[in-house]
């Protein structure tokens, strides 16, 4: 199979997908998630807070770690808009629940 067989083809005179399904700014914008929660605030769970800031997919992102220093890092860097060190009370009313920690440590 050659590259060409699996690459989109676009219609004559459009660069990208955009150009073709327009969207409005407000589909945009709108966030898809009313809460979100974050379970393991290292590196993968910080960055997924952070991607999800800059995209605004959630109107609220709630980390959750038992880390002491950790509460006041993010804190510092502002990627979640509430912390709790209890996953119990972290998850409570959240339309997602993102596992961000090793496998076996729950």
């Amino acid at each position: 199979m050659t590259r060409q067989n699996s690459l989109v083809r676009l219609p004559t005179g459009c660069r990208h997908t955009s150009e073709i399904i327009p969207q409005t700014e407000s589909a945009r914008m709108t966030p898809i998630f009313r809460k979100i929660t974050i379970i393991g605030m290292g590196l993968i769970g910080s960055s997924i807070a952070l991607a999800t800031r800059r995209k605004a997919l959630a109107t609220s992102i709630c980390g959750c770690d038992d880390g002491t220093d950790i509460g006041q890092r993010i804190a510092k860097l502002a990627l979640v808009d509430e912390f709790e060190v209890d996953p119990s009370f972290a998850v409570l009313d959240a339309d997602l629940v993102i596992m961000a920690v090793p496998v076996g440590a729950m």
